[in-house]
């Protein structure tokens, strides 16, 4: 069950963009962390930095195929967001 929460919570961060909806999907960094970990995608952090406003972003590339990426915002309470979902990721 905790897979298929997992599962909704990504697609409807991968839907959004396509659909034309401003959905953000924020979940507890943990929580977050351990979707992202989740195959299919797999994903592992290149990298995070600090924003102007205190959130930090981090950068999360995944290890199938597609090459997915996905870029997250983390505010000092913890509380992360997906700030934007793609595939196609090159290494320059």
């Amino acid at each position: 069950m905790k897979r298929f929460v997992l599962a909704v919570i990504l697609l409807m961060a991968l839907a959004a963009p396509v659909l034309g909806q401003n959905v953000r999907v924020c979940l507890l960094y943990d929580q977050m962390i351990k979707a992202l970990e989740t195959e299919p995608s797999g994903e592992t952090r290149l990298g995070h930095g600090a924003a102007f406003n205190g959130w930090r972003l981090e950068v999360w590339r995944g290890q199938g195929g597609e090459k997915s990426w996905t870029i997250i915002a983390v505010n000092r309470d913890g509380l992360t967001c997906i700030v934007s979902v793609g595939t196609g990721w090159v290494e320059d």
